[in-house]
């Protein structure tokens, strides 16, 4: 078996080892003398390495400890994020355990139990984010700089959700203001004249709070075939402010607001071989706006109720520019509308039952030139109710049966009931199991896409007839925590789905494509993780997936998934040098791909990718209270896999923080 892994030669492979040196010099010291230059842990450290007592919602929509949900809810923190030096979603969760980064024509896309990008829903602050582009959600857009935690459940959560929540839910938590004034500030430059500088301001003052963040990322291209002018990877020029502010008027009530913007500039290279001239620059800019008001009020007998009005709008610019002609030049835009408005009262009755009932309404509006008409609209409304039963405290034993409509112009009614067990039969182990029907909806490209490439020879209509793609969702999971300093996790899955939505040849003459819901298939597998500290200064996570996939249809394993797929991570802290590391990687399996040589619209062979090793590695040093420098590197052993899964070569860069 071979792992494709260049060993690389120059300054890069310098740099490689001279950070994995200067891990090993920090971490096997601290390792062989317990108790010495570890020092004595602090009071963060002192708590649960898998942070029992973080407030999550995702999992019921309701504030609660991680400790007590019912529904498997998986925690990333702030500083989690930072040690790594990820300056992107996408970038942080490509070597977390569990889920998979997938390049995509609409960006880095997150698979959750061998599930497209197609099946995750990503929120912000719980609210739905808009902008899908050929079914992805671009985990690039998303900025850590004011990310306070990231909160993951997976499974059908279409109960609670919606459309979209096969695979799972992936709700990014905005941070708040915690001092009177605080600031802070990060700059960085890489490989391919990578600049980042990034920073907020925030304030505190009485019962209110506001804070500003603004962040500018931009990369030259990357080039991994020297035979010809196109680019395999894209120069990108981002810029991101985010504001948020808030007043709680008294222990009863509270309200808050938050504005986004993002805008994104991508730029490539293409070759054509099919078309006269086959050299094209290719310009893609988006801009996303999001803002949203939430109310919220506690009662005298601790009922809550919290009102959202949220609006988003996205817009896409994409060009191509035949060099040499204008023959073949194309220029669409996009703009995407969504207006929301949403409320949702719980309630504790008879001290077992926590009753949540919301409601969500919604109006869309697409507007393109690939439509077959000018525009498209939808509107949906859902009421929602899920019940957590707590049958016994001792031990615990609760109950969660949920359901949700959903009415939608366009589709009809869909009906997503769901069910969650837990149940602790000793102390620190929790057995939990849950069941539930999940949808995705036809997108408006399905529906309606007229899209021709005259060049190419081919057009594609979409199909306004296009129903719900099902889906039946088991899952089984067990959470150990024998100490303060160990965790581990063991769970099973199994995703049943129906009504696939695939593309399917309509004209042979002329060669015309459409979209029907045509096919079946199943994913299924185990996931296990283990997080352990060491010492108090050193964190161990491994985690590893069993995945098993096939197309009911063809009775063949679905497409780019790989079979066995292993991550982990190593922190460490030196309080004497006041130094922090982090080593951290994924090692992915062989993946199979087809390809249909006839047109036939059956696979005609087989081919299957390597094994691939990514590993990145980040090392800060405090300077006083206030300052840090840093170095680091992505894609430490410049693993390559040209053929099936380009990724960007070995990255080094370095910079300086501050904070106050």
């Amino acid at each position: 078996m071979k792992v494709t892994a260049k060993k690389g030669t120059g300054p890069g492979r310098w740099f490689a080892w001279m950070l994995i040196s200067a891990w090993s010099a920090v971490a096997v010291p601290a390792m062989a003398q317990e108790g010495g230059e570890a020092a004595a842990p602090t009071a963060e450290e002192e708590t649960d390495v898998h942070r029992l007592g973080q407030v999550v919602v995702t999992g019921s929509r309701i504030e609660q400890r991680l400790a007590d949900a019912p529904v498997a809810t998986e925690v990333i923190t702030r500083e989690e994020i930072e040690a790594t030096g990820a300056r992107t979603l996408g970038e942080y969760l490509a070597d977390h355990p569990g889920l998979e980064i997938v390049d995509t024509p609409g960006g880095s896309g997150i698979r959750l139990q061998g599930l497209d990008p197609d099946y995750t829903l990503i929120l912000i602050n719980g609210e739905r984010t808009t902008g899908r582009v050929a079914g992805t959600i671009d985990a690039d857009r998303f900025k850590v700089e004011n990310i306070e935690r990231i909160e993951i459940v997976k499974g059908a959560t279409s109960a609670l959700y919606g459309s979209d929540a096969i695979g799972g839910v992936v709700n990014i938590i905005l941070k708040e203001p915690e001092k009177e004034f605080e600031a802070r500030a990060y700059a960085s430059y890489g490989s391919y004249n990578a600049v980042d500088l990034d920073g907020n301001v925030g304030v505190r003052r009485g019962r209110g709070y506001a804070e500003l963040s603004a962040g500018w990322q931009r990369s030259d291209p990357y080039d991994l075939d020297k035979s010809d002018i196109a680019t395999t990877g894209s120069a990108f020029n981002d810029f991101s402010g985010t504001l948020r502010t808030g007043w709680k008027g008294s222990e009863r009530w509270k309200i808050g607001f938050t504005a986004d913007y993002l805008r994104r500039q991508v730029e490539g290279v293409d070759v054509t071989p099919v078309t006269v001239v086959p050299i094209f620059d290719r310009t893609e800019t988006t801009d996303t706006l999001t803002a949203t008001l939430k109310p919220e009020w506690t009662f005298a007998d601790d009922s809550k109720l919290w009102l959202s009005a949220h609006y988003a709008i996205f817009r896409e610019r994409f060009e191509l520019d035949q060099r040499g002609d204008t023959a073949e030049d194309r220029l669409d835009e996009t703009w995407d509308q969504i207006a929301q408005g949403s409320g949702q009262y719980s309630r504790l009755f008879f001290e077992r039952h926590l009753v949540v009932v919301g409601v969500e309404g919604a109006y869309e509006r697409l507007k393109t030139d690939r439509l077959n008409t000018s525009y498209a609209d939808r509107y949906r409304f859902a009421p929602y109710l899920q019940d957590e039963w707590t049958i016994l405290e001792e031990p615990l034993l609760v109950l969660v049966p949920g359901a949700r409509f959903d009415f939608d112009s366009e589709y009809g009614e869909q009906l997503s009931p769901k069910a969650t067990l837990r149940y602790d039969p000793v102390k620190r182990l929790a057995l939990r199991v849950s069941y539930g029907l999940g949808f995705r909806a036809p997108s408006f490209k399905e529906l309606f896409l007229q899209f021709e490439n005259p060049s190419v020879g081919y057009s594609v209509v979409g199909n306004p007839d296009l129903q719900p793609e099902d889906s039946r969702s088991l899952n089984a999971s067990a959470e150990y925590s024998p100490s303060s300093d160990l965790w581990f996790s063991l769970g099973a899955f199994r995703n049943d789905i129906d009504n696939l939505i695939a593309t399917e040849t309509v004209s042979d003459v002329p060669l015309v494509f459409s979209y029907r819901n045509v096919s079946s298939a199943v994913t299924q597998g185990i996931e296990t993780a283990v997080e352990t500290r060491f010492f108090g200064s050193l964190t161990l996570k491994l985690g590893y997936t069993l995945l098993h996939t096939e197309d009911k249809d063809t009775g063949l394993e679905l497409q780019g998934r790989p079979r066995h797929r292993g991550t982990f991570s190593l922190r460490h802290r030196l309080k004497a040098w006041d130094l922090e590391s982090t080593l951290r990687g994924a090692v992915t399996g062989p993946r199979k791909f087809y390809f249909d040589d006839d047109d036939d619209g059956a696979a005609d062979r087989t081919a299957k990718s390597d094994v691939l090793a990514t590993v990145e590695a980040r090392v800060e040093k405090k300077l006083g209270e206030h300052f840090a420098l840093f170095v680091g590197a992505r894609n430490l052993l410049d693993a390559r896999d040209d053929e099936f899964d380009p990724i960007r070569p070995r990255v080094v860069y370095g910079g300086l923080s501050a904070r106050n």
